[in-house]
């Protein structure tokens, strides 16, 4: 047992989250061995895979004709597996691009993963093409056609979500919230927020407080 008996859900949900086992059977077959060892309760389960699916909704959503479903509960792992290899080919379906090579596809998926989670750093399309091993110029012309947009709109559109996202469920500063979605300079970050949605942050912060509230 050792450490499993605490399974560390972050390292779990990490692993979910990165796009190897979406593009490598091998290795999808390994973490769904992993998790059955686990023997994590259904409830723990159902609670990590639906976190889970909001992420991948987030990640992959967009090529995606409906996003993937959690079901509510499961009775026994076989069920789940089920569950989890449909959400995987429906995921990969929308997703690949027979003109690209595998590896290819993943160092994308790789790129718009760190693009999230990396946000409040200033990663610059060069940085990030280092970061998933490809050249530069590569880099760019493969992100453009697999994901829809350039990697510079890519990012700028999930900094914007995110910071809706603050500005809708948390009190925190403007400043904090530029700093979080990777902009040192709240006028700056205040400009551009107001070019992609229309509105200054604080007048959509006030808007969504009253949208609650009536």
């Amino acid at each position: 047992m050792g450490k499993d008996s605490g399974h560390d859900l972050n390292e779990l949900k990490s692993k979910w989250l990165s796009p190897d086992w979406l593009y490598d059977d091998r290795i999808f077959g390994q973490m769904l061995q992993e998790l059955k060892a686990i023997k994590l309760p259904p409830i723990r389960l159902t609670r990590l895979f639906f976190s889970l699916t909001d992420e991948w909704n987030r990640l992959y959503g967009q090529a995606m004709g409906s996003p993937v479903v959690m079901e509510d509960s499961f009775h026994y792992f076989l069920q789940f597996g089920a569950w989890l290899s449909g959400a995987r080919d429906a995921i990969r379906q929308a997703n690949i691009k027979p003109q690209f090579s595998l590896e290819i596809q993943n160092s994308i998926a790789k790129a718009t993963n760190l693009a999230q989670t990396m946000m409040n750093q200033s990663l610059t399309a060069g940085e990030m093409a280092q970061m998933v091993n490809m050249s530069s110029s590569y880099f760019s012309q493969c992100f453009k056609q697999i994901v829809g947009k350039t990697y510079t709109d890519y990012l700028r559109d999930v900094r914007m979500e995110r910071a809706k996202h603050y500005l809708k469920n948390t009190a925190r500063t403007i400043q904090w919230i530029a700093e979080q979605v990777g902009y040192n300079d709240d006028k700056y970050f205040s400009r551009l927020f107001r070019e992609h949605v229309g509105v200054l942050p604080s007048d959509y912060r006030q808007a969504s407080m009253h949208d609650k509230h009536s």
